[in-house]
């Protein structure tokens, strides 16, 4: 299950994250699980817990990358094993920034820190993203 949380959606509302995003049925949004795609102005959403499959356009709707997801953004270098990545991770999370990363109160959180530090060098701050 993805993080759908308020704190979740603003961090990810960025055009960093959402300008990238190319919907895929399966993808979790702000407004729900993506059951179908007819075209960009027709993307059909399952709302969790309604039953129903209300439409958007796809400008009506924030992705919400899943942890498979944030850590695909990140181009590895491809000699490295799964471990490697891990360790990468942790050295990213390491004990001198401990009370940043502390904050963070789901692993896509965390991940969606990692990648947008390692791709665009932002850190989440007060409610947004922002150059270190």
């Amino acid at each position: 299950m993805s993080d759908t949380s308020k704190e979740y959606i603003a961090m990810s509302d960025c055009p960093e994250i959402q300008d990238g995003w190319k919907p895929k049925i399966g993808d979790w949004t702000d407004c729900g699980i993506i059951t179908n795609i007819i075209n960009r102005e027709s993307i059909i959403v399952y709302y969790a817990g309604s039953g129903h499959f209300p439409e958007f356009g796809l400008d009506e709707l924030k992705w919400l990358p899943q942890q498979d997801q944030l850590q695909g953004m990140r181009t590895w270098d491809k000699r490295l094993t799964p471990r490697e990545i891990v360790e990468t991770f942790c050295v990213f999370t390491g004990f001198k920034q401990e009370e940043y990363y502390n904050s963070f109160k789901t692993m896509e959180q965390l991940w969606l820190a990692f990648v947008m530090w390692e791709l665009h060098q932002k850190k989440w701050t007060d409610g947004e993203w922002v150059k270190s």
